[in-house]
This record gives structure tokens, C-alpha cells and sequence, in this order.
């Protein structure tokens, strides 16, 4: 069936993000007491992070051709936080288990969470042990969209997606039919423009009549 707009949303900047970022900076960087034993999960917006949220929305709201009906959002809490933030009274949020971050163990505190390059195509199939791969965060992507397929839609109230940056990816490898091929000269981002920053948007709009492409794409960096 035709799917409505969707709008991707990444949340907002995380405390567990700025000292995940310092530690992998800075390999002599020495994280707060207790923070390798709180899972990513907890990690909450920064005030940066709220803003960036309240900007995404005030898009949302400026942009939208109707007020969305329907929001699915990450069960994180950085990803709650920032759906609160949106302020977007007449949508009906879902918290979604699929659509949480890429599962990565404690990889996360590491200096570097990439697998060592052996081909071209390790960035989709390949993953350091306890990671997922995008592979498998992809598989996560299309099982959400044939849900949504599944769903008696307005097509013309868009649907809001709170969830994170790799999440994202996927999303764009999975509604932009992109290759194998395509995908690992897309992702790493050649360069920052090009990055899913917090509190960036996925627009996609003019799906095709069973919901399986859409006509427009738009990237927009409203939180950063």
C-alpha cells in the first residue's frame, strides 16, 4: 500500500555521547566513575542535545503538509527524551524495540569500533565481535516497514521516526534500494556534510503505490 511521509529523526546529543567521543579522542582520556557499567541505553539528552530536539521539531511543525499522526521512536532514553522534545501533541507515539541503536556490546568504549578493512563490502557484512552488522541492522529496517505496510495509514499524515544514526543508514540503504555496492561507497560519510548529525532529519515523501520506494529524499541538519 502507499505509505505516507516519513520523517526520520536522529535524536538529540546524549551525556554517554560527548564522553564516548572524548574517550575515543583521546586513548589517556579516563571516562566518570561508573560509566562503562550503565548501559548506552540510559545515557540522557545534554541541554545541547534538548535544543537540538526542539529544533527538529519546530521543522517538523513548519514543514509538515499535516499535523503527523502516528510516531514511532527508539525505546532508548535519549530517543524518548527527544520525541518529548519534538512537541507534537496530535501524534500518537509507539515505543518500537526495532528501531533501537546498532547493538555494540562494549565495543562502544573502545578507541576504535570498525572492523579492520579486508574488503569493500566489510562496512555492510562485517562487525567486530558483539556488534551487529548493518547487514542485520537492515534486517531490523524492513521487518519495521512491512509492519507499517501492514497498517490502515492516511496517506497524508506523515509518520515521525525517532531512532539513531546507524539505524538511519540502514533506513537509507533499505528505502533508497541501494546496492551492496552503493551502500559502502555511501557510508562511511565521505566528509561531515554528509553525516547524520543529532537532531538531523530524514525526509522521504512520494511513496510509489506498495510503499516500497519514495520519489524525494531531503537531509536536513536542523539541530546542529
Amino acid at each position: 500500500m502507499k505509505l505516507p511521509d516519513l520523517i526520520l529523526v536522529r535524536h538529540g546529543e546524549s551525556h554517554g555521547n560527548v564522553i564516548n567521543a572524548r574517550l575515543r579522542g583521546d586513548a589517556s582520556e579516563v571516562p566518570p566513575a561508573g560509566f562503562h557499567d550503565t548501559h548506552n541505553s540510559a545515557w540522557e539528552l545534554t541541554e545541547a542535545g534538548t535544543q537540538q530536539a526542539v529544533l527538529a521539531g519546530e521543522w517538523i511543525r513548519s514543514h509538515a503538509n499535516e499535523s503527523p499522526h502516528l510516531g514511532f521512536v527508539s525505546v532508548f532514553t535519549r530517543t524518548l527524551q527527544t520525541a518529548e522534545c519534538l512537541a507534537l501533541p496530535d501524534t500518537q507515539w509507539h515505543q518500537e524495540l526495532l528501531l533501537r541503536e546498532r547493538e555494540v556490546s562494549n565495543i562502544a568504549h573502545q578507541p576504535s569500533g570498525k572492523p579492520d578493512p579486508v574488503g569493500e563490502l566489510d562496512y555492510l557484512y562485517l562487525a567486530p565481535l558483539g556488534v551487529d552488522t548493518f547487514a542485520q541492522l537492515s534486517d531490523r529496517v524492513q521487518l519495521f516497514m512491512t509492519k507499517l505496510r501492514c497498517l490502515q495509514l492516511d496517506p497524508t499524515r506523515p509518520i515521525v521516526i525517532v531512532t539513531h544514526s546507524k539505524t538511519m543508514w540502514a533506513f537509507r540503504f533499505v528505502l533508497e534500494n541501494m546496492t551492496p555496492q552503493q551502500f559502502v561507497a555511501t557510508f562511511p560519510p565521505p566528509d561531515k556534510s554528509h553525516e547524520i548529525g543529532y537532531g538531523h532529519i530524514l525526509h522521504y515523501s512520494g511513496s510509489d503505490e506498495l510503499g516500497l520506494s519514495f520519489e524525494k529524499f531531503e537531509h536536513v541538519s536542523v539541530g546542529q
